[in-house]
């Protein structure tokens, strides 16, 4: 196959699985290809799209273990060549690969940091990564990208030097598919039953450092106490994407019980397909992350006219009201104070995207 005949390949998984990196990379993918740039992407085994399976711009995702690179690198080879530029949502992973594809395939890359963990990473990750990690930091032929102001001042505390500025670009970007995907029906019976809704998500039971990431117990015990203050009908939707583990979700559904809601919450296990939907149908959305990044989630809820309470433990987008992490009364108030406001006007935000497409138009001089 020839060198240089498609545009961009972006290296990462569209969904499903569900997840703010798949879903950034899906709608980049297709926001791009309908602006004329030709884009390819991965898919995962649990893909079933036909839209995507039958494509000759996806293939399977790839496996770039350190351990597996000498198999590895001919696929890589065959798949990327057609490429110009080469981005890449594994953060700070996979930087042998990284260096092949410079030095051997001389190809354009832009690496996309999603999370600000990166001293964790870097302190955690094999001395053969953080070897071409330095190397391919000093080319200037790598573009990089934060999601986050906290992001790009982690990765400066690393005893890297970049040859190029690190870029701040938060990876959300609006569905261009307005209102996609329908509801369960039971879901939305629920919501025509309440007057008001409350969403919680969490992608999976994650923990830092031993404690829960996504607030599951903070968020029922907010929504007892919500109840307690009010006498209109407030509905809860509870998202927990990832549902393997359900000794977790027992007991999680055990505090529920406890609390006196278990019955009156609307448990969603799984990924919805028309989560802009649900948006459109929620007030307010509670994130009490103990630790966090730049939430693709707050992003769109915030964009979609929902009002976003969440805890302060790290910057949040303009328009998200901050509540002290670990204060449950000042939780409660500012939710309180958020369901009296309600859902307003949407108003997407393209800003992210626009960045993005500049950065490939300057790389492939278009």
């Amino acid at each position: 196959m020839k060198n240089n005949i498609y545009d961009i390949k972006e290296l990462g998984f569209v969904p499903p699985k569900y997840g703010g990196v798949s879903v950034s990379i899906a709608r980049l993918i297709d926001k791009l290809t309908a602006d004329g740039f030709v884009v390819g992407g991965f898919y995962s085994k649990d893909n079933s799209d036909p839209a995507v399976l039958q494509s000759s711009l996806y293939e399977p995702e790839l496996n770039l273990s350190t351990k597996r690179l000498l198999k590895e690198l001919p696929r890589c080879f065959k798949i990327l060549r057609p490429y110009k530029v080469l981005h890449s949502h594994y953060s700070l992973e996979n930087m042998i690969y990284m260096w092949f594809f410079l030095v051997f395939m001389r190809k354009k890359i832009v690496i996309t940091v999603h999370n600000s963990m990166v001293q964790r990473f870097y302190q955690d990750c094999d001395v053969i990564n953080r070897f071409f990690l330095k190397r391919v930091a000093n080319s200037p032929d790598v573009t990089w990208v934060a999601v986050s102001e906290q992001a790009k001042a982690e990765m400066l505390k690393l005893p890297i030097k970049y040859n190029n500025s690190i870029q701040v670009i938060p990876a959300y970007i609006p569905d261009g598919q307005a209102a996609s995907g329908e509801l369960p029906h039971n879901l939305r019976d629920y919501i025509e039953r309440h007057n008001k809704i409350i969403v919680f998500y969490g992608h999976s039971f994650m923990l830092h450092d031993g404690k829960d990431v996504y607030g599951f117990n903070d968020a029922l015990s907010l929504y007892a106490e919500i109840l307690k203050l009010t006498h209109c009908t407030i509905g809860f939707v509870l998202c927990l994407t990832e549902t393997n583990d359900s000794n977790k979700i027992n007991i999680l559904q055990d505090k529920a019980h406890q609390l006196g809601v278990d019955d009156k919450i609307y448990w969603q296990f799984g990924p919805i397909e028309g989560m802009t939907n649900l948006w459109n149908n929620t007030d307010v959305y509670v994130r009490p992350t103990c630790t966090d990044g730049d939430s693709v989630a707050v992003r769109e809820a915030l964009d979609l006219g929902v009002q976003v309470v969440a805890s302060d433990v790290c910057p949040r987008p303009e328009r998200t009201i901050l509540y002290r992490f670990g204060d449950m009364s000042d939780f409660v108030g500012k939710v309180a104070s958020a369901i009296e406001i309600g859902h307003v006007e949407a108003n997407p935000d393209y800003g992210n995207y626009y960045k993005l497409k500049n950065i490939y138009s300057q790389l492939l001089d278009k």
